[in-house]
């Protein structure tokens, strides 16, 4: 099955945690009215989801949909363990389809997945955890973190022998985006020329393999560092814009209002700036 997310759209982040087997005990079965994302930090745990059963083990991510019945399938391993975390979608944002798909304006997260970059996950795990326990600066970095896990689970495909050329195609694609993302003629036509395909072809390939399209992940990328630069740097509004590729102040202002639901000079104003010795 698959969660398709409208693109731009931020999840409302509840709680997350880790947890700790002792070898004894199962997974409850329950029916709750949110999300979860399970990711398996050791061990194995086998649940079931209305019908369907999965096994997890380590590094494999698992998604349980809202007011489906969950519960263990056999008790927990003295070695089990895993994050978790709660989270909300407005029911106009998202749909749920039985199989993998992939369509244009959504970002698609296949219920049962091994992300490609485990380690990211993690990370993304400890920061939203950390946040939680000292309180988070602002709602919004809460449904961000989650927001981030969520693309994680989205760049996956199982490596088959039919898809590995895809993958390795999509994952030249991310690098030419992260080298060059800054340059404001970088578009999905670009990118295209310079692998000598066709853009329709290359677009149906990357967005088969990481659940985005080209554009979205230019912007998306572009959007990132933006907020890097609000944090860090002294470049005002229209400068950080033109610094991350966008040459329209204007049209920047209203993507990252979009994406993040906060203005650019709002956030400025939620961090101080970092200073970073060099001597």
């Amino acid at each position: 099955m698959t969660l398709m997310i409208h693109e731009g759209i931020l999840p409302k982040a509840l709680n997350g945690g880790l947890f700790m087997s002792a070898g004894v005990g199962r997974h409850p079965r329950r029916c709750i009215d949110s999300f979860e994302i399970i990711f398996m930090r050791s061990g194995r745990l086998v649940i079931q989801e209305a019908e369907r059963q999965f096994t997890l083990g380590v590094n494999d991510a698992l998604l349980l949909y809202p007011n489906r019945q969950h519960g263990g399938l056999s008790d927990y391993e003295k070695d089990t363990s895993f994050y978790w975390i709660h989270f909300h979608l407005e029911a106009q944002n998202y749909k749920i389809m039985d199989e993998f798909r992939s369509e244009d304006s959504y970002i698609s997260v296949a219920q049962f997945s091994k992300p490609e970059r485990p380690e990211r996950v993690i990370e993304l795990y400890r920061r939203f955890l950390h946040s939680q326990e000292e309180g988070f600066a602002c709602g919004m970095e809460a449904d961000l973190l989650v927001g981030e896990m969520l693309m994680e689970l989205a760049f996956h495909v199982e490596p088959t022998p039919g898809n590995r050329a895809a993958m390795r195609l999509a994952e030249a694609v991310k690098k030419i985006v992260n080298a060059e993302f800054f340059k404001s003629e970088l578009s999905p036509g670009v990118i295209a020329e310079k692998f000598e395909v066709n853009c329709d072809y290359l677009g149906r390939v990357f967005k088969r393999v990481s659940g985005e399209s080209i554009g979205s992940f230019i912007i998306n990328r572009r959007l990132r560092e933006s907020r890097k630069l609000l944090q860090e740097s002294d470049l005002n509004v229209n400068q950080v814009a033109r610094a991350v590729g966008f040459n329209d102040p204007g049209y920047f202002r209203r993507l990252f209002r979009k994406r993040y639901d906060i203005k650019p000079t709002e956030l400025r104003k939620m961090y101080y700036r970092v200073h970073v010795n060099v001597k």
